[in-house]
Protein backbone atom coordinates (compact mmCIF):
# COMPACT_ATOMS: atom_id res chain seq x y z
CA UNK A 1 0.00 0.00 0.00
CA UNK A 2 1.38 3.20 -1.10
CA UNK A 3 0.69 6.54 1.10
CA UNK A 4 1.09 9.57 -0.96
CA UNK A 5 2.21 12.63 1.07
CA UNK A 6 0.28 16.39 0.27
CA UNK A 7 3.59 18.53 0.80
CA UNK A 8 1.35 22.13 0.30
CA UNK A 9 -0.16 20.65 3.60
CA UNK A 10 2.63 19.83 5.22
CA UNK A 11 4.06 23.71 4.63
CA UNK A 12 1.35 25.62 5.31
CA UNK A 13 0.52 23.16 9.07
CA UNK A 14 4.51 24.35 9.79
CA UNK A 15 3.75 28.06 8.58
CA UNK A 16 1.04 28.32 10.89
CA UNK A 17 3.33 27.21 14.14
CA UNK A 18 5.69 29.33 13.19
CA UNK A 19 3.23 32.66 13.03
CA UNK A 20 1.41 31.81 16.02
CA UNK A 21 5.32 31.26 17.69
CA UNK A 22 6.02 34.66 16.10
CA UNK A 23 2.85 35.90 17.56
CA UNK A 24 3.60 34.71 21.17
CA UNK A 25 7.32 36.41 21.07
CA UNK A 26 6.32 39.59 20.24
CA UNK A 27 3.12 39.60 22.68
CA UNK A 28 6.11 38.57 25.56
CA UNK A 29 8.40 41.42 23.96
CA UNK A 30 5.62 44.18 24.69
CA UNK A 31 5.23 42.75 28.55
CA UNK A 32 8.53 42.68 28.85
CA UNK A 33 9.45 46.23 27.94
CA UNK A 34 6.61 47.18 30.42
CA UNK A 35 8.23 45.40 33.07
CA UNK A 36 7.77 46.79 36.82
CA UNK A 37 10.69 45.29 38.80
CA UNK A 38 12.10 46.53 42.26
CA UNK A 39 14.77 45.08 44.00
CA UNK A 40 15.06 45.00 48.19
CA UNK A 41 17.71 44.43 50.93
CA UNK A 42 17.33 44.78 54.04
CA UNK A 43 20.60 46.23 56.11
CA UNK A 44 20.70 45.54 59.62
CA UNK A 45 23.63 48.13 60.24
CA UNK A 46 23.48 51.05 58.97
CA UNK A 47 25.82 54.42 59.80
CA UNK A 48 25.36 57.85 58.03
CA UNK A 49 27.88 60.27 57.99
CA UNK A 50 26.32 63.92 57.77
CA UNK A 51 27.65 65.52 54.52
CA UNK A 52 28.36 68.86 56.28
CA UNK A 53 30.56 67.86 58.63
CA UNK A 54 28.38 68.60 61.66
CA UNK A 55 25.75 66.57 63.62
CA UNK A 56 27.11 63.27 65.69
CA UNK A 57 27.83 59.91 63.80
CA UNK A 58 25.92 57.24 66.18
CA UNK A 59 27.49 53.79 64.59
CA UNK A 60 25.25 51.65 63.30
CA UNK A 61 22.05 53.34 64.55
CA UNK A 62 19.57 52.76 61.45
CA UNK A 63 18.34 49.76 59.80
CA UNK A 64 18.11 50.32 56.30
CA UNK A 65 15.72 49.04 53.15
CA UNK A 66 17.59 49.64 49.96
CA UNK A 67 14.89 49.68 47.25
CA UNK A 68 16.52 50.29 43.32
CA UNK A 69 14.38 50.57 40.04
CA UNK A 70 15.57 47.27 38.13
CA UNK A 71 12.84 47.52 35.83
CA UNK A 72 12.94 49.09 32.75
CA UNK A 73 10.01 52.10 33.47
CA UNK A 74 9.67 54.58 36.77
CA UNK A 75 8.04 52.94 39.52
CA UNK A 76 5.45 55.11 41.95
CA UNK A 77 6.28 53.52 45.31
CA UNK A 78 3.29 54.26 47.52
CA UNK A 79 4.36 53.00 50.95
CA UNK A 80 6.67 50.92 52.43
CA UNK A 81 5.74 48.58 55.46
CA UNK A 82 5.69 45.36 57.40
CA UNK A 83 3.65 42.36 56.34
CA UNK A 84 2.43 41.15 59.69
CA UNK A 85 0.60 38.06 59.73
CA UNK A 86 -3.02 37.48 57.85
CA UNK A 87 -2.46 40.31 55.64
CA UNK A 88 -2.08 42.66 58.18
CA UNK A 89 0.07 46.05 57.00
CA UNK A 90 2.34 48.36 59.68
CA UNK A 91 3.31 51.65 57.84
CA UNK A 92 6.46 52.83 58.17
CA UNK A 93 8.12 56.28 58.00
CA UNK A 94 11.35 56.21 57.48
CA UNK A 95 14.07 58.41 59.88
CA UNK A 96 15.63 61.92 58.52
CA UNK A 97 19.82 61.07 59.36
CA UNK A 98 20.84 64.57 58.21
CA UNK A 99 18.26 65.10 55.40
CA UNK A 100 15.23 65.53 53.44
CA UNK A 101 12.42 63.50 54.22
CA UNK A 102 11.09 61.30 51.71
CA UNK A 103 7.40 61.22 50.83
CA UNK A 104 5.08 59.37 49.29
CA UNK A 105 4.28 58.58 46.41
CA UNK A 106 8.30 58.46 45.37
CA UNK A 107 8.65 58.28 42.26
CA UNK A 108 11.80 55.98 41.62
CA UNK A 109 13.04 56.46 37.60
CA UNK A 110 15.59 53.66 36.38
CA UNK A 111 18.35 52.41 37.65
CA UNK A 112 17.93 54.51 40.50
CA UNK A 113 17.63 53.79 43.55
CA UNK A 114 16.34 54.61 47.52
CA UNK A 115 17.85 54.35 51.19
CA UNK A 116 14.77 54.05 53.59
CA UNK A 117 16.70 54.54 57.03
CA UNK A 118 14.96 53.20 60.16
CA UNK A 119 16.27 54.06 63.51
CA UNK A 120 16.61 50.67 65.50
CA UNK A 121 15.58 51.65 68.77
CA UNK A 122 12.09 53.49 67.54
CA UNK A 123 11.32 50.43 65.09
CA UNK A 124 11.55 48.04 67.35
CA UNK A 125 9.57 49.83 69.98
CA UNK A 126 6.98 50.59 67.96
CA UNK A 127 7.04 46.87 66.68
CA UNK A 128 7.01 45.87 70.52
CA UNK A 129 3.99 48.07 71.76
CA UNK A 130 1.93 46.97 68.79
CA UNK A 131 2.80 43.06 69.62
CA UNK A 132 1.46 43.72 72.74
CA UNK A 133 -1.74 45.07 71.72
CA UNK A 134 -2.45 43.14 68.57
CA UNK A 135 -0.92 39.58 67.73
CA UNK A 136 -0.43 40.44 63.97
CA UNK A 137 3.13 39.42 63.78
CA UNK A 138 5.40 36.46 64.81
CA UNK A 139 8.16 36.89 67.30
CA UNK A 140 9.73 33.65 65.92
CA UNK A 141 9.75 34.71 62.07
CA UNK A 142 11.92 37.25 60.23
CA UNK A 143 10.32 40.68 59.97
CA UNK A 144 9.12 40.71 56.38
CA UNK A 145 9.48 44.38 54.81
CA UNK A 146 7.21 45.43 51.33
CA UNK A 147 7.40 48.13 49.03
CA UNK A 148 3.99 48.70 47.51
CA UNK A 149 3.91 50.59 43.61
CA UNK A 150 1.43 52.52 42.02
CA UNK A 151 -0.83 49.43 40.65
CA UNK A 152 -1.28 47.80 44.55
CA UNK A 153 2.07 45.06 43.40
CA UNK A 154 4.30 44.69 46.88
CA UNK A 155 7.54 43.88 46.39
CA UNK A 156 9.54 42.14 49.35
CA UNK A 157 13.07 41.45 51.97
CA UNK A 158 13.41 39.69 55.13
CA UNK A 159 15.75 40.25 58.24
CA UNK A 160 17.92 37.11 58.08
CA UNK A 161 16.92 37.05 62.09
CA UNK A 162 13.98 36.55 63.85
CA UNK A 163 12.24 39.71 65.60
CA UNK A 164 12.93 37.83 68.90
CA UNK A 165 16.02 38.24 68.25
CA UNK A 166 16.11 41.39 67.38
CA UNK A 167 14.24 42.39 70.67
CA UNK A 168 16.56 40.41 72.94
CA UNK A 169 19.63 41.65 70.99
CA UNK A 170 18.66 45.69 71.29
CA UNK A 171 17.09 44.90 74.95
CA UNK A 172 13.14 45.70 74.01
CA UNK A 173 11.15 44.70 77.06
CA UNK A 174 8.58 46.62 79.58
Amino acid sequence: MRVDLNWAVVWQAASAIATTAAVIVALWQTHYQNKKKLKMNFVENMTYLPSTGRGKVARNQYFAINIANAGNRKVSIQRVGIQGLNGHEFHIQPSEPYGATIHFPYDLDVEKSLSFPMEKEVVLKNIYEQLKQTRNLSKDRPLKFFAMDSVGKKHFCKTKKSLQWYFEEYKITD
